[in-house]
């Protein structure tokens, strides 16, 4: 327990009012939130839930590790009934938040309902603790024996403490603490008591899934497994932890840290568990494959009581900093010992002690350790202040609390602007776009540290500004989570365009077919429940065995990672299935299709597929493309084609390859400056597009404006050295335009490469040459062209070369 305590706050009905004013205006929000929200935090949440909701059929999802036991159990009824069953969480966190408060209170912190805004309001923390994830859980948990740790209840820290691998398994590495303080308050009964929990889990779940060691092999011997997300950076979660907590609390967090290792008041409760966690968490991502880490930032919520608790520390110093009138000069003789006043205290804390082991009926022997205890900490702390009397009173430079806060928060301030300056994307990618935020939000802390400097130098600062300070940091905190965590900010265009395909479901464009998916908000979006038979997973396996007419609603995110293994080319070109939809989002590059296994399909059922989805949800461009392939290459209606290719385009006008299909239209119906026109914006949106050139090229041939077909033919060439027929064109067009020794290097290539013009090309060089007077080699060259089976080989020979 910390051997200095900051002067307590006395218990008042204004502090009592602030905590339940500050949970009460947590859960309103939390009910406002959940309610204008779509999309839970992450799939995770979906899966839980889902998982949860068959736990009643299958009684696995209560041990299987990823589902998190105590999540299960907790949730199960809750979930039953409804899916908002979830808002338990927030009034689980809300308690955690209230022990937390309690904790303050017992280590006499001022200000001690400031861990209520200041835990409640992190960013990432507000929107979690009201989702179906384990992370709020665990938070509470430690919340709740760090509040019994210090009130010395050691039955009750050590109940929750055992709770914590149900919870979060990786957190079990915190048990160390568990142990040491049990160890040393000589709880011996309680320890053991702690390996229950986790004993059941184990025995549970070696009766449901089999195997005596059941709980290892599904953790520790899943070691040598590669770690299906792959690993992050050592850097990752340093470089995004002020995105968790926000930068208010990361300001003071550190500012308390610092300031208590710098004071040698550092404890393990505190500091300690905070750097061990934090630390499991970057090695588990940086370089293990247990537990498969993906590097969530939201894990590290999880720290989020320690980290609290710090930040109070490092709010109450930093007042008292800034409103300090020492200088820079410390003279260890201002210390005084008041013999008297302190005996009392001892006195008053031995009594303390004595009441309340008679109260919990402790063992005598317990209660004089505590005593000891106590007496030598009081000696130490005579010592230390009564051995400058004794020599010459001494005067040393130290560094001023003023100018310690300025040098930290300069540092603090600079480490943000060039780690932290980023815009982050679904809660966990940094992207290049610059965000300042969280500095701004510093800057503003530092100009109110340089406000109550330089105003408490020339007045007098009263009590209630420390509480008006408090109130103020809450309220930064607060406005920092509400603006970068509004309702639905953790929603994604990935789910919407999953939301679209689950409508589809709903207004009946399946049928009563089977649906293979993989995705789970497909089943959200719309509270299907997803364990039907008709909602097989999407595996290889299971799609061999697929009945005709099914459809499958392949995606790049859970189809051929993470819960299947089909490539989506198993789908495309195959003659088995239709391509209903394909649609993609450049930026987070995800990709989704939809398929119907329709063996030989007609064009007309094709047709009439399309003519469905789009009656239905006529929003998609892909099914209006697919729509005009058909009509195009399977019936020749080129102008029906356009108007689909055109009503795609309106959708989004720079699909490159509609507006080269457009141009193939007119090409067929013989419009050839609209042709041109369509391949001309086709490369203009992608300039190495290189059959769009050939074919703008062909097009201004046929026109007649050969300058304009040579200058695409070589933009064509320059792109795709190996486009043959550009190559022949070009040559063909230079020969149309008098430059017969120049179209000569074109028919050299196609015949050193022995393409398929070869044949053409000895027919086209010979005749250049036995124009241009090189008789021998021109004839040389038509004889391999009649060899060749060339029709006007002959006739050309009798020209040239007087022979048949």
């Amino acid at each position: 327990m910390d051997q200095k305590k900051a002067i307590s706050s006395p218990s008042i009905p204004s502090e009592n009012a602030l905590v339940y004013g500050f949970l009460t205006l947590y859960l309103l929000l939390s009910l406002i939130w959940h309610f204008t929200t779509h999309a839970p935090w992450d799939d995770d949440c979906v899966s839980r839930y889902y998982n949860v909701v068959q736990a009643a059929e299958d009684p696995v999802h209560f041990v299987e590790v990823w589902n998190r036991p105590l999540f299960v159990l907790l949730f199960f009824i809750p979930m039953m009934i409804s899916r908002h069953g979830v808002l338990l969480m927030a009034i689980i966190s809300a308690g955690g938040a209230f022990a937390l408060y309690k904790a303050a209170r017992k280590l006499e912190l001022r200000q001690a309902w400031l861990v209520v805004p200041f835990l409640l309001f992190e960013a990432f923390f507000f929107t979690i603790s009201r989702s179906a994830l384990a992370e709020p859980l665990a938070t509470a948990i430690l919340c709740f024996s760090l509040w019994f740790y210090y009130e010395k209840r050691f039955f009750w820290f050590a109940l929750v403490g055992s709770l914590i691998p149900l919870a979060r398994l990786e957190m079990s590495i915190l048990w160390v603490f568990w142990a040491y303080v049990l160890i040393r308050e000589r709880q011996w009964k309680f320890l053991f008591m702690m390996g229950i929990p986790i004993a059941c889990w184990s025995l549970a779940g070696s009766l449901i899934e089999g195997g005596a060691f059941w709980l290892y092999d599904e953790t520790l011997g899943k070691e040598n497994s590669s770690n299906r997300y792959g690993h992050t950076t050592l850097g990752h979660y340093f470089q995004r932890y002020i995105y968790v907590i926000g930068p208010v609390v990361f300001y003071f967090l550190f500012i308390g840290m610092f300031q208590r290792i710098r004071k040698k008041t550092a404890s393990f409760a505190l500091e300690g568990l905070f750097i061990l966690g934090f630390c499991v968490y970057v090695l588990f991502s940086w370089k293990l494959n247990l537990g498969q880490a993906a590097g969530f930032v939201r894990h590290l919520v999880v720290l989020s009581p320690m980290a609290t608790l710090l930040a109070l520390y490092g709010f109450d110093f930093w007042y008292t900093a800034a409103t300090e009138k020492r200088g820079s000069v410390e003279d260890e003789s201002e210390f005084q010992w008041d013999e008297e006043n302190e005996r009392q205290n001892l006195a008053n804390r031995i009594e303390e002690i004595q009441l309340e082991g008679t109260r919990r009926k402790r063992k005598s022997k317990a209660i004089r350790y505590e005593i000891r205890k106590v007496e030598k900490e009081f000696e130490k702390r005579k010592l230390k202040l009564t051995q400058p009397a004794n020599a010459t009173s001494k005067t040393r430079f130290v560094l001023s609390d003023q100018a310690f806060i300025l040098l930290i928060t300069c540092l603090i301030l600079l480490v943000t602007l060039a780690f932290h300056s980023q815009e982050m994307l679904i809660h966990h990618n940094l992207t290049d776009d610059k965000d300042y935020l969280r500095a701004i939000y510093l800057g503003v802390i530092l100009l109110v540290f340089l406000f109550l400097m330089f105003y408490s130098r020339k007045r007098s600062i009263s009590s209630n500004w420390r509480n008006g300070m408090a109130l103020f940091m809450g309220a930064v905190a607060i406005s920092y989570t509400l603006f970068t965590e509004p309702p639905n900010s953790h929603n994604s265009d990935e789910r919407e365009m999953v939301r679209a395909f689950s409508d589809l479901y709903t207004d009946g464009f399946f049928g009563d077919e089977n649906i293979y998916t993989n995705h789970f908000y497909f089943f959200w979006a719309n509270d299907i429940y997803p364990y039907q038979d008709r909602f097989p997973r999407l595996t290889q396996q299971n799609i061999d065995e697929a009945p005709d007419s099914s459809y499958i609603i392949w995606e790049n995110h859970y189809s051929n990672r993470l819960m299947g293994d089909v490539p989506v080319s198993h789908f495309e070109d195959n003659p088995d299935y239709v391509v209903i939809l394909l649609e993609d989002l450049p930026t987070t590059q995800f990709r989704i299709s939809a398929f119907q296994k329709l063996p030989n399909a007609t064009p007309y059922q094709k047709i009439d597929i399309y003519n469905r989805f789009l009656s239905i949800n006529p929003n998609f461009k892909s099914p209006y493309i697919n729509r005009a392939r058909v009509l195009q290459e399977e019936y020749n209606k080129y102008e029906l084609a356009i108007q689909d290719y055109e009503r795609a385009l309106a959708i989004d006008p720079d699909i490159v390859f509609v507006h080269y299909n457009i141009g193939m239209c007119y090409f067929h119906m013989n419009q050839l400056q609209k042709a041109y026109k369509s391949f001309y914006h086709s490369y203009q949106l992608d300039p190495e597009y290189a059959d769009a050139y050939f074919n703008a090229g062909l097009m201004s041939n046929r026109i007649g404006d050969h300058g304009l077909a040579l200058e695409n033919y070589n933009k064509a060439i320059r792109l795709n050295p190996n486009l043959n027929i550009a190559h022949y064109s070009r040559a063909y067009t230079l020969v149309s335009m008098g430059r017969h020794q120049e179209a000569i290097p074109d028919y050299d290539w196609l015949i050193e490469q022995k393409t398929s013009y070869m044949r053409d090309a000895y027919y086209s060089r010979g005749t250049i040459k036995c124009y241009l007077g090189q008789i021998d080699q021109g004839c040389a060259d038509l004889q391999k062209a009649l060899q060749m089976n060339h029709a006007e080989a002959a006739s050309k020979l009798s020209q040239y070369c007087g022979t048949p």
